[in-house]
């Protein structure tokens, strides 16, 4: 992936867009959250060089140099507990990162000082041991700081140019080994800065995108979740609502059925009785499909006979099989225990749709439902239902279980339904 350079610019808060502004904001708090980090080597090479160096300074100048160093050290961690007690909407002002450079700096004139206190110009090992020392802590810091650029050059500014500028004042210069090599680990230090900075700056703005890719998905997704609950709610209420006058229509049809009338009004209110069970059906089916979507759904386990279940759920339906005349039959496997444990109201509203399904899809012929023993199961009942009907192909197998879906738009003309009896 090729990176993009981010604004150069000493102030990160400053950047050119409102984007780069937040990533730069988020780059300063990721330097102060991690100054913990960067305060324990620093504070350990201090110690190891205040022990080597004593000899020959003195107490008095090795306490000078872990006083200055311990007064950067305070003021960085004033710095990380203010920035921490800041509230969220505050942590974008400018000022964190020039107060975190401003105590980055005097931490880097702490080992200036370190440098000007221990640089002994007539012992060679002394002088390649502190540049060592120093050229590791400067390299963490830059490592540590490098997004922001102002807080690492005041890291390592300071030590650097004391020890190039004593090199050069007081050493003997005709070994030039040392500022070679300072100079060289000087130079080095810019590009490294920066190019990291560039990677600090590319994970942060990946960072930045993949959250702003997960609020969206979310805010999608609580839309989405929020509008099925008020289809729902909305399937709920309309069903309920429409049950009332349905129950009156097939309650004045029973009535018209059962006085004094002729043949061809017996056909009509037939047609009336008729098409309002089926209107039933689909409000019954709405009604369940809702209280599914709702979460609302209730099992009652309870003990009941199988045949008693599998026999009045055909009941329902002969009358449609004896219209069709098609033979509606019930097998059960003699094997079978005659009480099972399961919801019978579930079960037979299974069987129902099931039998159901298979009666209006068969115009001649038989549907028979089976039950039958699981094998290695003593207490499972596999039931099934066969018809000689038209059937569904292979490649609508996929589809049984999914609401408002038939096997083709004819099969919905010509035996009409909602698609949701399986659903």
């Amino acid at each position: 992936m090729k990176l993009r350079m981010p604004p150069f610019s000493w102030r990160p808060a400053q950047t050119i867009s409102t984007g780069d502004a937040q990533i730069a904001n988020r780059l300063t708090e990721w330097v102060i959250q991690h100054e913990r980090v960067s305060k324990l080597a620093p504070v350990v090479a201090m110690g190891v060089l205040s022990i080597v160096f004593y000899g020959a300074t003195g107490f008095w100048a090795t306490l000078a140099v872990i006083v200055v160093h311990l007064a950067g050290i305070f003021a960085m961690q004033w710095v990380t507990t203010q920035y921490n007690r800041a509230p969220l909407v505050e942590r974008g002002h400018p000022k964190w990162w020039q107060w975190h450079a401003a105590a980055c700096g005097l931490l880097g004139i702490g080992w200036a000082f370190a440098a000007l206190m221990w640089f002994d110009p007539a012992s060679l090992g002394a002088q390649y041991l502190l540049v060592c020392v120093l050229s590791v802590v400067g390299l963490g810091m830059v490592y540590l700081r490098a997004p922001l650029l102002m807080s690492c050059a005041a890291s390592v500014g300071p030590p650097i140019t004391a020890m190039l500028t004593l090199y050069f004042n007081t050493a003997d210069t005709s070994n030039g080994a040392l500022p070679l090599l300072l100079a060289v680990y000087a130079l080095w230090l810019a590009p490294c800065a920066i190019f990291l900075r560039k990677h600090h700056w590319a994970a942060a703005k990946l960072l930045a995108d993949n959250e702003t890719l997960i609020g969206a998905l979310k805010e999608s997704r609580d839309r989405s979740e929020a509008a099925e609950r008020a289809k729902a709610q909305f399937l709920g209420i309309v069903s309920h609502e429409l049950r009332t006058p349905l129950n009156g229509i097939l309650g004045m049809a029973a009535i018209l059925e059962a006085g004094d009338i002729d043949a061809n009004q017996r056909k009509a209110v037939g047609a009336i009785r008729d098409a309002g069970e089926a209107l039933t059906v689909i409000i019954d089916d709405l009604i369940d499909l809702s209280r599914l979507d709702a979460g609302k759904a209730e099992i009652n386990i309870q003990t009941v006979s199988l045949m008693r279940v599998c026999d009045s759920s055909l009941q329902m339906l002969r009358v449609k099989a004896w219209e069709k005349k098609i033979d509606l039959t019930l097998h059960l496997d003699p094997l079978l225990p005659p009480l099972i444990r399961t919801d019978a109201g579930r079960l037979r509203q299974i069987l129902i749709n099931l039998v159901g399904n298979a009666v209006k899809f068969t115009d001649t012929g038989h549907v028979t439902l089976r039950a039958e023993p699981v094998a290695g199961d003593p207490s499972g009942v596999r039931l099934s239902v066969e018809d000689t009907g038209i059937g569904i192909a292979p490649a609508k197998h996929g589809n049984l279980f999914a609401p408002f879906t038939q096997a083709d738009s004819s099969t919905s003309r010509r035996f009409g339904g909602s698609g949701l009896g399986l659903a």
